[in-house]
C-alpha cells in the first residue's frame, strides 16, 4: 500500500510539474510512463484542477 501511495504522489507531481515546465500534459504518454490507466491520469489532472480552483490561483 505505502509503494501505491509513493507512486500516486510521484505520478501526481510529475503530472503537475509539466505545465509549469511548458509542456502539454497528454493522457496517453503518461499513462504509458507510469504503468496507469488513461483514467486514473484523467482524474489525477482532475484534482489538480480542483485544487487550483479552489485556491484562487
Amino acid at each position: 500500500m505505502e509503494e501505491y501511495k509513493n507512486g500516486k504522489i510521484e505520478r501526481v507531481l510529475g503530472i503537475y510539474t509539466k505545465p509549469l515546465n511548458g509542456y502539454i500534459v497528454n493522457k496517453a504518454a503518461e499513462a504509458n510512463e507510469y504503468g496507469v490507466n488513461e483514467r486514473s491520469i484523467q482524474r489525477d489532472v482532475d484534482v489538480l484542477w480542483k485544487k487550483r480552483d479552489e485556491s484562487g490561483i
